[in-house]
């Protein structure tokens, strides 16, 4: 259908990156287009932008608990199952506790409530913004591999192609059959 989006969940993939977020299960991360424009996201190549907005490989800003995320300078940065970002100051000792600086906002809606617009983001179709469900929990340091199969894809495809051109031909064959009884049908013939 139009808009329609797979919401099937891809393989994690390990990546050792701290700043990388996968949803384990249904679930988005809420975020917002520059415009203020809410998006639901499960992308989570995650970058601190140079306005200090934690956003991801979407360009899109991540949003918390109370709006747009501020990575502050930091020694190192971790993200918790509950999507907590932790961060150490620059210079302070390795047993230095981490400070929570924000927690992602992990949602939920009805995949039927999802759709893609034309700038390839998604939204919800009732334009609300989904409630913080406390069920999504994030995989820290690994990322979603998209849940797309290329083999079975171009297989599908092939099997389109011929049966495409089958109909043509029988649509070719039809006409002609067609053109010839109506020859036959012509008084003088």
């Amino acid at each position: 259908s139009e808009n329609s989006v797979d919401l099937d969940i891809g393989k994690m993939i390990p990546t050792e990156n701290p700043l990388d977020v996968a949803l384990d299960s249904n679930g988005f991360f809420a975020a917002k287009k520059t415009n203020g424009e809410d998006v639901l996201s499960r992308r989570g190549d995650l970058r601190v932008g140079v306005d200090r907005q934690l956003r991801n490989g979407e360009d899109v800003i991540m949003q918390g608990d109370a709006g747009p995320i501020i990575i502050p300078p930091y020694e190192s940065i971790e993200i918790s199952r509950d999507g907590s970002i932790l961060v150490r100051a620059p210079g302070s000792e390795p047993t230095t506790a981490p400070i929570a600086v924000g927690r992602l906002k992990l949602v939920n809606t009805p995949f039927a409530n999802v759709e893609k617009g034309v700038d390839g983001l998604l939204r919800t179709r009732d334009k609300s913004v989904p409630p913080v469900d406390a069920n999504v929990t994030v995989n820290p340091k690994s990322l979603e591999a998209s849940n797309i199969s290329p083999i079975e894809n171009m297989v599908e495809m092939l099997n389109s192609s011929r049966s495409f051109e089958i109909n043509v031909k029988l649509l070719a064959t039809a006409k002609e059959l067609d053109s010839e009884t109506a020859k036959l049908m012509r008084p003088g013939s």
